[in-house]
């Protein structure tokens, strides 16, 4: 299943064919194999290198927002972080919180049922990784997060520059705006160590 669910994903994809966000949250209720979609790229040496370095790019209350099956949501709290974790209903939001009471960890969960969401509280730190190409309205999501981050905060995001989707890749929406221009009118920057790590005066 880790080597062949992104074909199983892709296909229920194709064939559900979601074109609105009503039809978009209710694919990534019902796909039952993503989570080991996810968990097969997590457990790349690459990735777990990347996921090292963003865990020490972290500052007071996180926000993991689209935190998928939970496991840097976990790696956080075991650290003694404060974080929230949100993601739409579906399989994988199960198997986190699943996770979560297993590891006995005290982990925050915010469960979304719409794209559109506005969130409840102000974030030192908001994680976004591998999520802002899967929406319909990454400018809204960009707004929002921005928003709700603190003066001094971190936005950890990937994927600012998506071209679309393509054969391997088509629940991938483009970002058809200069997402570092709107993330600059917003008052955040690129640092000058890592190209998803933005600060915000």
């Amino acid at each position: 299943m880790l080597n062949i669910s992104w074909r199983f994903v892709n296909d229920l994809w194709k064939i559900m064919n979601p074109t609105n966000p009503d039809e978009i949250l209710k694919f990534y209720e019902v796909v039952p194999w993503y989570i080991f979609d996810i968990a097969r790229t997590h457990m790349l040496r690459s990735y777990r290198r990347f996921e090292k370095r963003i865990i020490e790019e972290c500052r007071g209350k996180i926000l993991n927002y689209g935190g998928g099956i939970g496991d840097l949501s976990a790696k956080l709290a075991i650290r003694g972080h404060d974080i929230t974790h949100l993601d739409v209903p579906g399989k994988t939001l199960e198997f986190a919180k699943y996770y979560f009471n297993k590891k006995r960890l005290n982990i925050k969960i915010i469960v979304v049922n719409e794209i559109n969401v506005s969130l409840p509280d102000y974030y030192d730190t908001i994680i976004c990784l591998e999520v802002i190409e899967h929406v319909p309205n990454p400018k809204e999501i960009l707004q929002e997060l921005s928003n709700k981050l603190r003066k001094n905060g971190r936005l950890i995001i990937t994927q600012l520059d998506c071209r679309g989707s393509d054969e391997s890749n088509p629940m991938h929406f483009k970002i058809n705006f200069n997402a570092e221009e709107l993330l600059n009118s917003m008052g955040l920057y690129k640092s000058n160590s890592y190209s998803w790590l933005w600060l915000k005066e």
